[in-house]
């Protein structure tokens, strides 16, 4: 029970942000800053997405994610790739403790 209850804190530890977050911007500038700060806004104003759009270069934006994911992957396979090759059928020495190392460097 005590489990549950922790999970369910610790959802609302992380949910109530993502909500602020998506009250704000269907917000005006003005009912932003009100203090105190309310949570539901009183107009919700679609528009503000149509007008973030045209303010900033998002499609931009996304191709260059889009083009650092691609290069980060290519390499990560081609890099990996040839040290598996090396791991697998070369004998050098301390192959042992450069695998380890090797191993040891891998991001979770």
């Amino acid at each position: 029970m005590i489990t549950y209850a922790a999970l369910v804190v610790l959802a609302l530890s992380m949910l109530v942000p993502f909500l602020w977050m998506l009250s704000t911007s269907l917000m005006g500038e003005l009912e932003v800053y009100q203090f105190p700060p309310k949570f539901i806004p009183t107009v919700l104003r679609w528009s503000n997405f149509a007008e973030v759009m045209t303010l900033q270069p998002f499609g931009r934006f996304f191709l260059n994610a889009i083009i650092v994911a691609s290069v980060s992957v290519v390499g990560q396979l081609l890099f990996c790739s040839m040290a598996a090759y090396a791991f697998a059928r070369l004998r050098f020495p301390w192959r042992n403790k450069v695998f380890s190392l090797y191993l040891g460097t891998i991001r979770r």
